[in-house]
């Protein structure tokens, strides 16, 4: 079947939602984007989640309303203060990324395969980690070293832990995001809450993880972060800069870029959601992150989540393509990475 170019513009989002359940009104509506082929993946959080049960039960549904161009079906689950399959839901519950640097390779190898086999036996196929950002001695940042989510203060660290999470979830058959180019750990704010800038603090070392662990050919996607550093970019965050992305390229990263969440503080209070997505594609992401959450939009007072948010997006972005504002042949490019780590299920 031939997509169309809404279908197309579609498969570049992966969306979030509110509902448990089949029946839920958001799901409904939400089924209808997906079989129109509208939709490349959902991202789940713990208010989607209630049980093992039900959580295979709407992964199950939401995956045969897309036998053409399938479905990311995505959570962030690293450990520790960042998994949505969580105990308190009758999950396993697993170490974060500072307690598993302190353990043996082949433990934590264990660990992680068990990990990726739950999120696999309840229809997840794409896990938005291992997190490759370097901890510097001196960081502060709340929502990287603060909640012990980096593996380290040094490049080498990280790449070995994060190999070991990436060949665990490959095992499995499980999809890997390694997260925030061009490096999040030195940062001093919290994107979710508003700009971040780190061009006083951030160090290239930063860059090494994301380097080391695409040229092994191990990463399946790469996440931007939505930072603003002036030596990189005097303008735009990482996630709309071109002058940032172009650095990944450039390394010979030819993978799917995704974007950190397009409702986070850091773009809306700055950017109209359009604009920015609009910028990112321009700048060289190829998928786009819409979660729908207010927790993501910390001081965003006006932000309200909404089961049209993609539709109306999608609808704008098909008449920038039609003005010629933005580029078919860049929503050809971006479709083709997505359709080709698709072939992967």
């Amino acid at each position: 079947m031939t997509a169309s170019l809404r279908q197309k513009i579609g498969q570049l989002f992966i969306v979030g939602f509110h509902g448990t359940h089949e029946k839920d009104p958001w799901v409904l509506d939400l089924a209808r984007q997906i079989t129109a082929g509208d939709v490349g993946g959902v991202i789940l959080f713990s208010y989607n989640i209630q049980d093992p049960s039900q959580l295979k039960g709407l992964t199950s549904f939401l995956k045969t309303l897309a036998p053409e161009h399938k479905l990311f079906m995505t959570v962030d689950q690293e450990g520790g203060r960042v998994q949505r399959l969580s105990p308190a839901q009758g999950f396993q519950g697993f170490p974060t990324a500072a307690a598993l640097a302190q353990q043996p390779l082949d433990e934590v190898a264990r660990i992680y395969r068990a990990m990726a086999h739950e999120m696999v036996s309840h229809g997840i196929n794409l896990d938005f980690a291992p997190c490759v950002d370097v901890n510097p001695d001196s960081s502060t940042c709340p929502v990287i070293g603060g909640l012990d989510r980096s593996y380290g203060s040094t490049p080498d660290a990280v790449v070995t832990y994060a190999g070991v999470m990436i060949d665990a979830f490959h095992a499995e058959n499980l999809l890997n995001v390694i997260k925030h180019f061009p490096g999040h750990g030195s940062a001093k704010g919290d994107s979710h809450a508003g700009f971040v800038d780190v061009t006083e603090c951030w160090n290239e070392k930063e860059l090494i993880p994301f380097y080391q662990l695409t040229q092994q050919k191990r990463v399946d996607m790469v996440m931007t972060a939505h930072i603003f550093n002036a030596h990189l970019d005097p303008i735009s965050p990482a996630t709309l800069s071109k002058a940032t992305l172009d650095l990944l390229r450039s390394s010979g990263y030819q993978g799917i870029i995704i974007s950190d969440d397009m409702h986070m503080g850091a773009i809306q209070d700055h950017y109209d959601v359009v604009e920015a997505t609009l910028q990112a594609l321009r700048a060289g992401c190829d998928m786009i992150i819409l979660s729908n959450n207010k927790a993501a939009a910390i001081g965003v007072e006006t932000f309200i989540p909404s089961v049209e948010a993609l539709p109306i997006l999608i609808d704008a972005l098909v008449k920038e393509v039609q003005k010629g504002t933005l580029l078919e042949s860049r929503i050809d490019e971006a479709y083709r990475r997505v359709l080709k780590l698709k072939k992967h299920f």
